[in-house]
């Protein structure tokens, strides 16, 4: 073993030794019931205890007491006031800007209806006038890819000149 285990060995065997000699053994025990328990590790019985516990609990309470008669009354009313105030300016602030944020909202969606209703009725008024009137152009289904002739055929010739551009001026 190591000096350590033995130490704490040998250190063990004088607790233990101590301990023996500090504890007596009662030679009857019918030796007087009444008398409290002997010293515990503090050097105190139980009932001691509580003593010292009960007394230091009324020097607090009594401390305590003295203490708020001394003191002046704190007006936290006073204190308190002008925060309580910027939190209700701030909370009216914000309430108000959420009700004009709600009443813009109402309103975009408002005019986003409209026109989707504007669109829709254009819509319907179209397919209606281009079910009714038929037009000369007939729709002739291509089944064969056009030739290079059929497409340069097809695009109208330009006689007017080089193309002139207008300002918006004019």
């Amino acid at each position: 073993m190591d000096g350590y285990t033995m130490s704490s060995a040998a250190l063990a065997k004088k607790r233990r030794a101590n301990l023996s000699a500090v504890q007596e053994v009662p030679s009857s025990p019918a030796a007087t019931p009444a008398a409290p328990p002997q010293s515990r590790a503090g050097g105190m019985s139980l009932p001691q205890i509580l003593n010292v516990i009960e007394k230091r609990i009324l020097s607090l309470e009594k401390a305590v007491e003295d203490n708020r008669d001394v003191s002046e009354p704190i007006d936290i009313d006073a204190q308190l006031r002008p925060i309580i105030d910027e939190y209700d300016a701030r909370f009216e602030m914000l309430a108000t800007q959420i009700n004009e944020m709600k009443d813009a909202l109402m309103k975009l969606q408002s005019f986003t209806m409209d026109v989707n209703k504007t669109l829709f009725e254009e819509r319907n008024s179209r397919t209606s006038v281009s079910e009714n009137t038929q037009t000369e152009e007939t729709v002739v289904p291509i089944t064969e890819t056009p030739s290079e002739e059929q497409v340069l055929d097809s695009i109208p010739e330009e006689t007017n000149g080089p193309p002139t551009f207008s300002t918006p001026e004019e």
